[in-house]
């Protein structure tokens, strides 16, 4: 007879792993007793320690105190901390999850576990039964307090011995002639054997549903761990499952009381530190107790910036370190699409930290980048200036940055001319297209053979197959003898109107970025400046070996020659960021709302016409909010529900917007 349950619990509100982050240990009850601090001897309250005007060395000798210096016991106290363990007082409350991850001994006959610095033998949990398994001699309660499940085997109690009868009392009862005289019993010694009684399995304590208490010891069972079970209780109360998780995290609490967190002005300290095969990283913390164990500080830093410290930027690796197989064009779509995100502003350096913290994109701009324009100095010096380059680069030298940024306009577009003249895309572009111009002729001469091995010699097979391979070059083959140029230029084409067409992209008409530099090929140093420290986009190998593989298999494709100029009145893209969505979808509801919306009719006689009474509009939802921007601008024809509904999720978290009900959204404040 067995009990299954399939619903989910969540992790309570105040669970903080006991293993990963802060744990009491002895040395803290030690000091408690002495300073007077009673600690709760509720069932719930963890660890019960005396009250009363004892000093620490009193508690110290009657309580074994575990070294902070190793973290692993002597040999010569480990037998006592053993024997500690097997006290009613070593009962430790906690949660399935810290049961579960609690480190062992690792001493050599002794066993027994580490709860952060207090050894371990039988804790507390508290949770619900989500399964009842009866056997017959053990019942297997699965319990899950939300933190994770554990196998609990109760033992059933023996039964007690069945009174046996003399043989003398068994000889004097009367002859019955109903029973056979062909039994051996009856044959050999003339009376009936008792038959024993038939033992019902016990009825199991709980049920799946039921909260219960259960104090057991940890015992490990092949890959897991399992509770034996000393003593298991029903909850009396709703609110002990929650009393026991508060129980828990204020010994969590009191542990750490002597972690302090160090802020600085302008930078905030990470400190790296390792657990056995895991890593944990902390951000400003500093240990000032006995132990140097890691702590959780996703309770002192707010989540915005504990989120932000924690993601890493994105890089992809070099195009020239790209194998082969990997130069398609959906590659060169994501090198396309990530550099559109990623690439830094040319004029950071003129800004202030207080410009860039106000503005969506500003998390993604950083000083230096292998990509830089051309200077003026170089400018000036050039003997063949361009006059659209020269004029787009003296435009944005001559503003002030500062007045230049507002809501928006601290955005720059991004056109194809600026594109095709980026280092890094530029040689990722030519190598896709001398990758597909191989497999193309490796497919040619694969066809080729196989039409002569069939005896077929005829021209018609031979031109079907050079017309279906025509057709399927797409946008990377194009025509027979045609430049490496137009190729290029064909491909970045084909990208952009894909990245529009899914709607990552969309159409610009505010300020553009200047041209970067105009050489024909990323040079040495270029190559050597992708994997520096400060570069945000590509990861490579900074050695001059790696960046003389990638000049030459430069040098071995065909030279795209001079680009033309960019022509007057060039349509420039921007990549369509959460944060700027979500700009959109702001003015936008303002705009919807402000129209009105008519309480009453008019009469259709005009000398009974009257006033209109208008009432406040209720918000827009996602799908009237993106079929307003569809039908006010053709530039958002491409963009789809699902983005305008995580622009408003991020809006409602930056406390923007917020959901009045039935999906309609308005303004805060």
């Amino acid at each position: 007879m067995g009990y299954t349950a399939t619903t989910a619990r969540t992790r309570p509100p105040y669970y903080t792993p006991a293993i990963q982050s802060r744990e009491i240990g002895l040395v803290d009850i030690a000091i408690a007793k002495s300073a007077g601090i009673r600690a709760p001897k509720s069932q719930d309250a963890g660890y019960s320690v005396d009250s009363g005007p004892r000093t620490a060395h009193a508690v110290r000798d009657e309580v074994p105190i575990a070294s902070s210096s190793t973290s692993k016991p002597a040999e010569s106290s480990s037998q006592e901390l053993w024997k500690w363990t097997m006290t009613a007082d070593a009962i430790a409350s906690c949660f399935v999850k810290d049961a579960l991850e609690m480190k062992e001994c690792g001493v050599k006959g002794v066993e027994f576990f580490w709860l952060g610095r207090v050894p371990c033998r039988t804790v507390r949990i508290v949770g619900w039964v989500a399964g009842v398994q009866v056997y017959e001699k053990k019942t297997v309660y699965t319990v899950d307090d939300g933190t994770a499940v554990i196998d609990c085997n109760h033992r059933h109690a023996n039964p007690p011995p069945t009174k046996q009868q003399s043989p003398e009392k068994a000889g004097k009862q009367p002859y019955s002639k109903s029973e056979s005289k062909t039994s051996p019993s009856h044959a050999t010694h003339g009376t009936k054997r008792p038959v024993p009684e038939l033992v019902n399995a016990p009825q199991p304590v709980a049920h799946v549903g039921i909260s219960v208490r259960i104090v057991g010891r940890v015992m490990q069972w092949h890959e897991t761990r399992v509770l034996h079970v000393d003593d298991i209780d029903l909850c009396s109360s709703a609110n002990d499952e929650p009393n026991h998780w508060l129980a828990n995290h204020e010994r969590i609490a009191f542990a750490s009381s002597t972690c302090t967190v160090t802020r600085s002005a302008n930078t905030i300290a990470v400190i790296c530190c390792k657990q056995r095969s895991e890593f944990t990283h902390l951000i400003g913390i500093e240990c000032r107790g006995p132990s140097g164990a890691c702590f959780d500080v996703a309770s002192v830093l707010p989540p915005s910036l504990t989120r932000q410290l924690t993601q890493s930027p994105i890089r992809l690796r070099h195009p020239s370190r790209l194998h082969t197989r990997d130069l398609t064009a959906n590659t060169f779509r994501i090198y396309l699409k990530h550099y559109m995100d990623n690439a830094p502003l040319d004029r950071d350096d003129c800004l202030s930290t207080d410009d860039q913290s106000d503005e969506p994109y500003s998390g993604r701009r950083s000083p230096g980048t292998p990509t830089k324009r051309s200077s003026v100095t170089r400018q000036q010096t050039d003997a063949t200036p361009r006059p659209t380059r020269h004029w787009d680069e003296t435009h944005i030298l001559s503003r002030t940055p500062r007045a230049s940024r507002s809501t928006l306009s601290g955005i720059e577009g991004y056109s194809l001319s600026h594109l095709r003249r980026v280092p890094e895309l530029q040689l990722l572009a030519q190598r896709v297209v001398h990758a597909e111009a191989r497999r193309r002729a490796r497919e040619e001469r694969a066809r080729l053979k196989e039409s002569q091995t069939q005896g077929s010699t005829s021209n018609i097979p031979r031109y079907a197959s050079s017309v279906s391979s025509n057709s399927s070059r797409g946008a990377i083959g194009g025509k027979a003898g045609e430049s490496m140029g137009r190729k290029i230029k064909r491909l970045f084409q084909h990208v952009i109107r894909e990245l529009f067409k899914e709607g990552s992209i969309v159409l610009w008409d505010g300020p553009v970025r200047a041209l970067p530099s105009s050489d024909p090929l990323p040079s040495l140093l270029s190559f050597v400046s992708a994997s520096a420290p400060q570069n945000k986009l590509w990861k490579g190998d900074s050695t001059v070996l790696s960046s003389a593989s990638g000049a030459s298999h430069a040098s071995e494709m065909d030279d795209p020659g001079e680009l033309s100029d960019p022509p007057a009145g060039e349509e420039a893209y921007i990549p369509l960021t959460t944060p700027y969505l979500a700009k959109i979808i702001e003015r936008t509801i303002v705009d919807m709302m402000s129209v009105p919306v008519a309480s009453s009719s008019v009469s259709s006689k005009l000398w009974s016409i009257s006033a209109v009474s208008t009432a406040p509009r209720a918000g827009p939802t996602p799908s009237e909010i993106l079929g307003h921007l569809q039908r006010r601008d053709e530039r958002w024809a491409r963009v789809g529900d699902w983005a305008v509904k995580d622009a408003l999720e991020w809006s409602r978290d930056q406390g923007r917007v917020w959901c009045i009900g039935d999906e309609r959204w308005e303004l805060c404040g």
